[in-house]
């Protein structure tokens, strides 16, 4: 399944800003979500501006929603303690942070300034900040080498790279893709970088660009930027891949056109499926996986219990890996985006059991992923 590059979410951002003024309506944490601390947490926002609207975030999306995600019946702390701070506060400011994957919410409070922050990168985090933008509270407790997210502690964001902006053609990387030399040193999606590429019809080698293709690739960058035609594409009339603006990569792919991005990307997240097959040395199983991750990994739990003791144990390993196959369904979806055949898929996929260190073996063949645990 694909997820929001950092471009999204400015796109996004820039559709949120018809919210300012909403006043904070409540906040869940959606119902479809593993209790491990450590696992992807989703977010429901509920605001009020002429009615109700419902924002989603989770690690990989943000966006408006139409359809209500199922939340959770008893609220955990974090979800308490958001709405005692933001009670009734006004929308002041959305913006995304240096450019990158987090969304910040500004609210206007009684008690005075708050921020409800979203990390989308990653497993995904939400953190609530005061107006000194020290933290008040943080969905997921964690601390790394360059900061530390936790209550009382100064909120920092992750290093982040160059922005568009500030590109220049002495900053690309000398050699390899041109795709990943581009992508590697700017905030820039992939699927943009290679749209750019398309456009201006320069070299896939890096080492090839003359100093007028790296300004020619730099313009068509800033130019695809600004442009907004939010589309699906679909194949066998299943999505495919989702943009905010119209690609030539999937020129010859069946095209849905949105008038807002929220609701493409509604859209594709809820219409999106994809198999995983898994086996023991004994019987397969089949999971498929359906408009929420988890709500499929619960369904195949309650099938598989009332089964024969052996796949019931095959239920318990998927629960209890759901992270490694969500990686390995989203690793999956982004290769056959790319038109990777069965051979690459596997490869890729087994580069990521040595780096999971997950004692499994991966095979693809004939459209199929099977895993033998």
């Amino acid at each position: 399944m694909q997820s929001m590059g950092n471009w999204d979410y400015g796109a996004i951002v820039a559709e949120l800003q018809t919210l300012v003024g909403a006043r904070f309506d409540k906040f869940y944490i959606c119902a479809n979500n593993n209790e491990d601390k450590n696992s992807q947490k989703s977010n429901l926002l509920k605001l009020r501006k002429n009615g109700a609207v419902n924002i989603i975030a989770e690690a990989g999306r943000l966006h408006v929603v139409q359809q209500m995600p199922e939340t959770m019946e008893t609220p955990p702390q974090f979800a308490m303690v958001v709405r005692k701070w933001l009670n009734n506060a006004i929308l002041t400011k959305v913006e995304q942070i240096n450019g990158d994957r987090i969304v910040s919410f500004e609210f206007d409070a009684k008690e005075g300034k708050f921020y409800l922050v979203f990390e989308l990168f990653a497993k995904g985090n939400t953190i609530l900040l005061n107006k000194e933008k020290k933290i008040i509270d943080v969905l997921k407790r964690e601390e790394y080498a360059d900061r530390k997210l936790k209550q009382r502690e100064p909120y920092a964001t992750p290093p982040s790279k160059k922005d568009i902006e500030n590109l220049a053609a002495i900053d690309f990387k000398p050699a390899g893709n041109t795709v990943s030399a581009i992508a590697s040193v700017v905030n820039v999606p992939p699927l943009y970088v290679e749209e750019a590429v398309s456009r201006t019809k320069c070299s896939p080698n890096v080492s090839e660009l003359s100093e007028n293709d790296k300004v020619k690739l730099i313009s068509e960058l800033k130019h695809i930027r600004q442009e907004y035609s939010p589309v699906v594409y679909l194949e066998n009339s299943k999505p495919l891949a989702f943009a905010f603006t119209e690609l030539k990569k999937f020129s010859e792919s069946e095209a849905q056109k949105f008038d807002s991005f929220s609701t493409c990307l509604e859209y594709y997240y809820n219409n999106t499926t994809a198999d995983i097959t898994v086996k023991t040395n004994s019987k397969p199983a089949k999971v498929d996986k359906n408009t929420t991750r988890l709500e499929a990994q619960h369904k195949a739990v309650a099938e598989y219990t009332q089964r024969d003791s052996e796949t019931s144990k095959i239920a318990d390993y998927l629960t209890a890996n759901y992270e490694f196959f969500d990686e390995v369904l989203n690793t999956t979806s982004q290769l056959i985006n790319r038109k990777a055949n069965e051979t690459e898929i596997e490869k890729h996929l087994t580069d990521l059991v040595k780096r999971q260190g997950v004692k499994v073996e991966i095979k693809v063949k004939n459209g199929k992923i099977e895993v033998t645990a």
